[in-house]
């Protein structure tokens, strides 16, 4: 994620240059040189959402080895 944060961070102080598609852009009114931006709230959200997803995916398996005795374990394994 901070990768990410750091790439967003570069593209918008430098901008995506597509002077290359200049006529087509002009079309539709854009810019030829494209800025990204993100919210810093998103990626509080992103690893917020990660976590919680980890915690359940571990549950059901972590329930299931509760119930096994050891001996039964080490044979299922």
């Amino acid at each position: 994620m901070s990768l990410g944060w750091m790439s967003v961070q570069r593209l918008t102080a430098v901008g995506i240059d597509l002077t290359s598609y200049s006529q087509g852009l002009e079309q539709f009114g854009m810019s030829t040189i494209i800025r990204p931006t993100l919210d810093s709230g998103l990626y509080v959200q992103l690893a917020l959402s990660v976590f919680i997803t980890t915690v359940l995916a571990s549950l059901y398996p972590a329930f299931k080895a509760i119930r096994l005795r050891p001996v039964e374990a080490v044979r299922k394994v």
